[in-house]
């Protein structure tokens, strides 16, 4: 892999721990790259780094283990150790082999007022990407959409929603997918993004009604209340066990960056719902137009 070391790395401030050894490869290229990052060798005063990837093939790949395995005895011949970075954001298809209806949804809040008793809608949800993506071949990037919940919510006379009112409606719906290829940061191959598109609406709304709609996209990342997260990535450490790293280490992992402009967007899935159910007592549907709007329809409080 190409040396990338970190400002602690080159200004020599950073005593004996090093987690500056960055690496991107594609799969033509990467045992050949990773073998020759290590740059500092029997000069450097380290005595740990850690090793992280943005890469194609992934992190679980039988070639990708071979090529680690080839830098960790390099490491370990200078008498350096080798804390190899899990993260299962660069393992996202080994999972969905296996559970592919665990995809992280995103939940957006959308306001529609209604027109001769119908109401329209339009919820977009865009792709995004994190230090984790970059090299990947696919972006955090919504697969599908659909409409998860829909009321009519009367308005109080000062204009603010009164959540007391409100009613389940039915709507009528359709979803659209765009998608697009550009070329992976860093240049090695490519990354692939989507934009996911619901539109619809809902009939038999009065004039003092506005339609509230939670719609639900799925995306290309691995949700974090998956049962099944923690022991793949339980799986991901003893792969690495087994090549001879020294021990696992994790980089900000998480909900995947969502930079929707509107604040109105909930990070949401069956097994998360689940999750606040059981602690709560409540139903996490229910409650989100709480959490975007308030009670009585007052932003600034909720």
């Amino acid at each position: 892999m190409t040396a990338r070391p970190c400002a602690g790395c080159r200004s020599g401030s950073v005593p004996r721990t090093c987690s500056g050894a960055s690496a991107r490869a594609t799969s033509q290229t990467a045992s050949r790259r990773l073998t020759g990052w290590w740059t500092k060798g029997s000069r450097s005063t380290y005595n740990c780094i850690t090793l992280t990837l943005r890469c194609n093939p992934e992190l679980g790949d039988a070639e990708t283990l071979a090529a680690a395995k080839r830098c960790i005895d390099k490491a370990h011949a200078e008498g350096v150790k080798v804390y190899m970075d899990t993260d299962p954001r660069i393992a996202r298809r080994e999972f969905f082999a296996k559970w592919p209806e665990d995809r992280q949804g995103i939940a957006a809040g959308t306001l529609a007022e209604p027109k001769d008793g119908v109401a329209a809608f339009t919820s977009v949800f865009k792709p995004s990407q994190d230090h984790m993506s970059w090299g990947s071949t696919d972006a955090y990037r919504p697969l599908a959409g659909r409409v998860a919940a829909a009321w009519a919510v009367k308005r109080r006379a000062d204009g603010e929603l009164d959540f007391a009112t409100r009613r389940s409606v039915e709507t009528s719906s359709a979803t659209s997918v765009r998608e697009w290829r550009e070329t992976a940061r860093g240049g090695f191959g490519h990354t692939d993004f989507s934009e996911v598109t619901v539109k619809g609406s809902a009939t038999g709304l009065s004039a003092d009604e506005t339609l509230v709609v939670v719609t639900v996209a799925d995306y290309l990342s691995i949700d974090v209340f998956s049962p099944h997260l923690i022991p793949f990535c339980r799986d991901l450490l003893v792969k690495y066990r087994e090549v001879g790293a020294d021990g696992g280490m994790r980089d900000e992992w998480g909900f995947i960056a969502e930079h929707n402009p509107d604040w109105r967007h909930f990070f949401f899935s069956p097994h998360f719902a689940a999750a606040y159910a059981k602690a709560s007592g409540r139903d996490m549907l229910d409650d989100l137009p709480l959490m975007a709007y308030g009670r009585k329809g007052d932003a600034a409080r909720s």
